[in-house]
């Protein structure tokens, strides 16, 4: 896509798909974000817009991982 393009429609040109499969995941995401908004590298709504999709995932990682903790307290306590 060409550049005025990607800037007119707030895509990241050139931007690589990214594994957000943990926190770590995320925090790095993140971290890269803040970085490309402070020094101008993407426009703040493009900043905004993955900071909250951030939120929302960083909410969906701990949910999932506290189901995964109750099941495995339930498998013990149907053993014990």
């Amino acid at each position: 896509m060409e550049r005025s393009k990607c800037l007119a429609n707030a895509v990241l040109c050139g931007a690589k798909t990214v594994r957000l499969d943990s926190t770590e995941a995320v925090i790095d995401l993140l971290s890269e974000t803040i970085n490309q908004a402070r020094t101008g590298k993407i426009g703040l709504k493009v900043a905004n817009t993955l900071g909250y999709l951030s939120q929302i995932l960083l909410k969906a990682l701990d949910q999932g991982e506290l189901e995964k903790r109750l099941e495995e307290v339930e498998k013990a306590l149907e053993k014990g």
